[in-house]
C-alpha cells in the first residue's frame, strides 16, 4: 500500500469506508448493490454475515488498515491467483492467494472495529469494474474476530512464552497457534 499513489489508494480506501459503514449498519441491501453480479447473485452467506456481526461491530471505531492492489490483468483464464506485496526497504511480504479468480484488477481491504467487546476483523476482496467506469465493487467478504474468550493475540502470544518458559511444549504450541490466528492480518506496515 505504500507503493500505491493517491489516485490508486483514495477509490479504494472511499469503496472501504462505505461499504464498512453500510456492514456496520447492517445494511445488507446496500452492500449487496455494490457486489459484483456473479456475488450479488448468491449473497446469502455474506448477508448473514453482516448481520451476525452487526451487534458486534454496533458503535465500533472502523479503520481501514491495509489496502492492496492485485493486479491479474495478465491472466489468461480464471485460475489461482497467487499475489507478493512486499514493503519498500524491508524483507516483510504479505502473500494472498485467491483460488479460482478470472483476470481483472482487483484490491484486498482489511478493516477492523476496534472500542467495543466483541472487536471484528472485516477484508473485502474488491474488484475493478470491468466495464470501464473505474469504480471498485465488492467480490468478496470475510469476518473474523479479533479476541478469543475476552483475549487479544498478545494476550496469548505471551501466555504461549511463559508455557514455552515452564517446557510445557503442548500448552506453549496451542497458545502460539491462538496467537498467530488471532494475529494474522492484523500486521501494521
Amino acid at each position: 500500500q505504500s507503493q500505491m499513489t493517491a489516485a490508486q489508494r483514495t477509490p479504494l480506501e472511499e469503496t472501504a469506508r462505505m461499504l464498512g459503514a453500510n456492514v456496520q449498519s447492517g445494511n445488507a441491501s446496500a452492500v449487496q448493490a455494490q457486489t459484483i453480479s456473479a456475488v450479488a447473485s448468491q449473497f446469502n452467506g455474506i448477508a448473514g454475515s453482516i448481520q451476525a456481526i452487526n451487534a458486534d461491530i454496533h458503535g465500533a471505531a472502523m479503520t481501514v488498515d491495509e489496502i492492496y492492489l492485485l493486479d491479474a490483468t495478465d491472466m489468461k483464464a480464471a485460475g489461482d491467483a497467487q499475489f507478493f506485496c512486499g514493503v519498500s526497504g524491508s524483507p516483510l511480504t504479505v502473500v494472498v492467494t485467491i483460488p479460482g479468480l478470472p483476470p481483472g484488477k482487483y484490491a484486498l481491504a482489511i478493516l477492523h472495529a476496534t472500542g467495543v467487546k466483541q472487536p471484528q476483523q472485516i477484508s473485502m476482496v474488491l474488484q475493478n469494474d470491468p466495464t470501464g467506469n473505474q469504480s471498485w465493487k465488492l467480490a468478496g467478504f470475510f469476518t473474523k474476530p479479533m479476541t478469543l474468550v475476552g483475549h487479544d493475540g498478545i494476550w496469548y502470544w505471551r501466555q504461549a512464552r511463559d508455557y514455552a518458559a515452564k517446557h510445557d511444549a503442548w500448552a506453549a504450541y496451542f497458545y502460539y497457534q491462538t496467537a498467530l490466528s488471532l494475529q494474522i492480518g492484523r500486521a501494521h506496515v
